[in-house]
């Protein structure tokens, strides 16, 4: 999930993401509709309402569609730099000016090689390439 600061106030109902202020995105492995090519993912529908699907075209570079605890994760094994990328939209192209929030649900198996700087999300330096994942 990503989005900006705010207040948020106390829902009557069941917590929804969506009742965040300025939220932005929503990637879930188990909820989010994806495309599939093969058996790795091209596109992972963001299910904020937003939008700001992650894509990848180029097949070598699309992550596995894997499983944790009996539901569908994606599986970034670290394979030929598996990655999906995020268009720099107006909803999160600047999204950390001002203060914004990300949170993410990891289970981490393994470590391909200690020595390379790995993260989860980038944001590339230039704003027209957008955020990568």
């Amino acid at each position: 999930m990503l989005g900006k600061t705010g207040t948020l106030t106390k829902p009557e109902t069941a917590f929804s993401p969506a009742a965040i202020p300025g939220f932005a995105l929503w990637l879930v492995g188990n909820k989010s509709p994806v495309t599939m090519n093969g058996s790795n993912v091209s596109q992972c529908n963001d299910i904020s309402g937003n939008g700001n699907h992650a894509t990848q075209g180029t097949a070598t570079k699309q992550p596995p569609l894997g499983m944790i605890s009996g539901l569908p994760a994606i599986d970034f094994t670290g394979d030929n730099l598996d990655v999906l990328s995020i268009a720099a939209t107006t909803s999160i192209n600047n999204i950390w000016t001002g203060g914004a929030y990300i949170s993410l649900v990891v289970n981490f198996d393994q470590v391909k090689d200690p020595a390379e700087f790995e993260r989860f999300l980038h944001k590339d330096s230039a704003s027209s390439d957008g955020w990568f994942l």
